[in-house]
């Protein structure tokens, strides 16, 4: 399942990854923030969470969200392989004056990269996917998945002028 979360470092997007309510999103989504509060479709309050673990160089970082029962979403695990059909899942920065009226988007493509170059200025990743799927501020911390809704990647950057996204 996808959700969004808020904090005082920024918004981002990140998913369940089991039942008792572990996530995964960016390390840049949740850098700095005291209190995460995460939003879960299906319900109009959000759940706190605690940060259980970080990796900067890899921008990634694992959450625990109070409470269980969630619905988590599968790893792929059969290869990736350039041409795979993608769809990138997340609640991207917008127009909204709230964040709980920021929208649910997925967008298609295809992975055209499996090793592009990760380096950003707020990770060192050696290798990483590009792919076409159109992704936003936001977005970060959110799954790649393939047609099957299981888990290729999770986004975490993107270049605007040349429509590359990287997860």
């Amino acid at each position: 399942e996808f959700g969004l979360q808020a904090n005082s470092a920024g918004v981002g997007s990140g998913a369940i990854i089991s039942s008792d309510g572990i996530v995964v999103t960016n390390n840049h989504v949740v850098t700095g923030a005291a209190l995460l509060r995460v939003y879960v479709p299906g319900s109009d309050d959000p759940v706190n969470a605690k940060v259980l673990g970080v990796s900067e160089c890899s921008d990634l970082a694992v959450i625990d969200l109070e409470g269980d029962g969630y619905t988590a979403l599968p790893f792929r695990t059969e290869p990736v392989t350039t041409g795979l059909p993608i769809f990138a899942a997340g609640y991207p920065a917008s127009d909204a004056s709230t964040i709980e009226e920021v929208d649910f988007t997925l967008t298609r493509g295809i992975v055209s990269n499996l090793t592009a170059s990760g380096e950003t200025n707020w990770a060192s990743v050696d290798s990483v996917l590009e792919h076409d799927a159109r992704i936003r501020g936001g977005n970060s911390g959110g799954p790649l998945v393939d047609e099957d809704g299981r888990i290729v990647g999770f986004n975490y950057a993107g270049l605007d002028a040349s429509d590359q996204n990287y997860a």
